[in-house]
């Protein structure tokens, strides 16, 4: 009997021991519930306003070179610009405050895997992971800060796109295991060229006025200065003829090619940019004339992109030089040099020169080399100033030129002999104030005109001086070309457009057996 309530007491504890067991039991899986069942939060709660973000870090890697190729934007100094580009200006709060907004908006749609050993496959491993060995399965890292190096907003790795869920990504966050399947409708492109003002002269086609296409050359080779032709081409306004300077007798000018280089003009874009040394910068913008003194650093700079300073003291480039002037006085002077062949940053950023003088000669990191491979693109160094020409900015036009003439002052002047009725003679000194007023106004106006186009040379001198421009090798093909390219025949008829109904520009073919009226059978 002694032995019940030793067993009763074993059991009661027993009871007691299960019970606690099984409520612990029960809190580690609600608490576990609660840590890990995430599907559909926010990934980022506390990040609402996409204004906060005033810089992004976007970094890639490249399974062929194992390296990483960080992009950045953000604003320094109240001016947005992108640091992988020696702080190149970007056209930037916009399109940030878009990317910002589309990664507040991310939600975990859903759970795919808390295995470190997924993380490859779902292409997801951090590009900064130096402890995994892996070339492949690295993701895109994104950082959001509220300035350069401050306070993180959001960062997340975003990995391949989702099989099973077409337009889902598997994404994770950096310190955590857990990949989530997420539907991402965020730009992260890293195109240089998506954050910038890529029109390079700002140019509108119908201001061009005149064009010189001097072939002039450097021979870096010999140290001399080859002599080109200098062919002219000019109109006097947007609706007349193209012209050519000495034009031969039995040719005329190519209308259609004079268009080509004029559009190539206009539509020039930036595919690449390095920077000038800051010595030459300063020399440019303080340089009226042309000439500047150049330190053997800045000489060494322009020499290795195929530009050379005289003995005089102006600038030449080993292919020439294209001027474009408009309509309100602006002159281009475009420059073009060396070939660069590369592809992504390595076209669009290349190497600096504060990173090539860091180096020795023996491990000197050049520009990329002009032998094509597949997938590389052919740019081309241009280097541009502008200056300003009076002559170009046309006189403004009377804007009373097109009224209807007043009535004679003598209603009974008689037109063939001239006689003019007493009291009706001309007021000669009211008419000499009339014009003398007019001609003030037209010249005023003229020269606000050329006040204007005075800004835009200082505006635009301002962009360029700091700047070595990389353009398309096709680009300048098109608009450096000879001058019996825009020459022909003078017999030979314009290239019809290109409208419906065939190349010719013709009516449309009509069904078989139908004719127009007033056309025959053709037979």
């Amino acid at each position: 009997m002694n032995e019940w309530p030793k067993t009763l007491a074993f059991a009661a504890v027993a009871a007691v021991t299960t019970g606690v067991a099984l409520t612990l039991s029960g809190l580690d899986r609600r608490t576990a519930n609660r840590v890990f069942d995430d599907q559909g939060q926010a990934f980022f709660e506390s990040f609402r306003d996409p204004l906060t973000a005033q810089a992004m870090e976007v970094i890639e890697y490249n399974p062929e070179t194992a390296t990483v190729s960080p992009f950045q934007v953000q604003q320094k100094d109240s001016k947005w610009s992108i640091p992988s580009h020696y702080d190149y200006p970007a056209e930037a709060k916009d399109r940030l405050a878009k990317t910002a907004a589309g990664v507040i908006d991310l939600k975990k749609d859903t759970i795919r895997s808390d295995d470190v050993s997924d993380h490859e496959k779902l292409g997801v491993i951090d590009p900064l992971d130096t402890k995994t060995t892996s070339l492949k399965g690295r993701g895109k890292r994104v950082t959001l800060r509220k300035q350069a190096g401050g306070e993180v907003l959001a960062d997340l790795i975003i990995g391949n796109e989702m099989k099973d869920r077409p337009g889902q990504r598997f994404v994770r966050l950096p310190n955590s295991q857990r990949t989530y399947g997420v539907n991402v409708n965020v730009d992260l492109s890293t195109r240089f060229a998506d954050w910038i003002t890529q029109d390079l002269l700002k140019l509108d086609n119908a201001k061009v006025r005149k064009i010189v296409i001097d072939r002039h050359k450097a021979d870096p080779a010999r140290g001399v200065l080859v002599p080109g032709e200098v062919t002219t081409l000019s109109r006097s306004n947007a609706n007349a003829p193209w012209t050519i300077d000495n034009p031969p007798e039995d040719k005329k000018v190519n209308t259609a090619k004079v268009g080509e280089i004029s559009s190539t003009l206009s539509g020039l874009k930036i595919m690449g940019v390095r920077p000038k040394p800051a010595g030459l910068t300063k020399d440019l913008k303080q340089s009226d004339d042309g000439k500047f003194q150049l330190s053997q650093q800045a000489v060494l700079s322009l020499q290795s992109r195929g530009f050379y300073r005289t003995r005089q003291g102006t600038l030449v480039s080993n292919q020439g030089e294209i001027q474009v002037g408009t309509d309100q006085g602006v002159v281009y002077v475009l420059r073009f040099g060396e070939v660069t062949v590369a592809r992504g940053e390595a076209l669009s950023a290349g190497t600096s020169d504060d990173a090539e003088a860091k180096k020795s000669d023996s491990t000197k990191e050049t520009e990329p080399s002009t032998k094509k491979s597949a997938g590389d693109t052919e740019g081309r160094f241009l280097f541009i100033t502008t200056r300003f020409d009076p002559e170009l900015v046309p006189m403004p036009s009377d804007s009373e030129s097109g009224k209807t003439q007043e009535l004679p002052g003598d209603p009974f002047q008689h037109a063939t002999i001239g006689v003019i009725t007493p009291g009706f003679e001309a007021d000669v000194s009211a008419d000499q104030q009339k014009a003398k007023e007019k001609a003030d106004k037209l010249a005023s106006e003229l020269e606000k005109q050329r006040d204007e186009g005075r800004k835009q040379v200082q505006q635009l001198s301002d962009r360029y001086a700091g700047w070595y421009y990389v353009v398309a090798g096709d680009a300048f093909r098109s608009i450096a070309v000879n001058r019996d390219d825009l020459l022909q025949d003078p017999n030979a008829s314009p290239a019809a457009p290109n409208l419906p109904g065939g190349a010719s520009g013709g009516m449309p073919s009509l069904p078989p057996g139908f004719t127009l009226p007033g056309m025959g059978s053709g037979r």
